[in-house]
């Protein structure tokens, strides 16, 4: 019926508004207009679904969830659309997925589903909110420090600077390569760590590399 599928709709639109909204909140790329567009259009998609197959169910061979799960895939270009990649390091990842579980949850209200879409909202939701809190919480108990090297042989040397520093458990928040000439490349690595590693340790045998010429931390500082 015609106020069943307006139920639908606005049911998506509070949904994806919840989500949208808190990615507004953040300034990222995609926000509250995006996300309701997403889940509304992928409402609307399965509505459609259904519908045609109310329609000519016993004709000939249809699946119901045919469109909705081009909508899945097809979700994959504008989620790209709001990764940004800068140097080495990579943004939006988080918006691309939300914008990925809003077409789903659009699905899930688009077939009737309503316990479990505001039950899928609310898990989305507590993952963007609650989730970057508890990481937050973590990030207080460790430092940050930048590394910058001087090396020869390019990526045997990289692999060998890469596995020292992950063997003292240390996080690679930012790293940045610099080719000054045909044979040296210069390295910058920030890193995160807990307060009980030695930097000098790690200093001495990133010196132990042949290929490394120069090794020093700078900027050491709470992360």
């Amino acid at each position: 019926m015609w106020y069943e599928t307006l139920l639908k709709l606005f049911l998506a639109i509070l949904l994806s508004g919840i989500i949208g909204y808190e990615r507004e909140h953040k300034n990222r790329p995609a926000g509250l207009r995006t996300h309701v567009l997403v889940c509304v259009g992928a409402a609307i998609v399965q509505v459609t679904s259904l519908e045609f197959y109310g329609q000519v169910m016993g004709n000939y061979a249809s699946d119901p969830f045919r469109l909705g799960a081009q909508v899945i895939s097809g979700i994959g270009f504008l989620g790209a659309g709001t990764i940004i990649k800068e140097g080495n390091s990579i943004k939006g990842l988080t918006t691309a997925a939300s914008l990925w579980a809003v077409a789903c949850i659009g699905i899930t209200v688009g077939t009737g589903l309503y316990k479990e879409a505001v039950f899928s909202t609310l898990a989305v939701y507590g993952s963007l909110k609650f989730l970057r809190m508890l990481e937050r919480w973590q990030l207080k108990h460790k430092r940050a420090v930048t590394l910058e090297l001087e090396i020869l042989n390019g990526k045997a040397t990289i692999s060998q600077v890469l596995q020292i520093v992950t063997e003292y458990h240390m996080n690679i928040v930012y790293m940045m390569v610099k080719n000054t000439d045909s044979h040296i490349f210069k390295i910058e690595l920030t890193l995160s760590y807990n307060e009980d590693v030695s930097l000098a340790d790690i200093i001495e045998e990133l010196a132990m590399i042949s290929g490394v010429r120069n090794a020093e931390f700078e900027r050491e500082g709470r992360y």
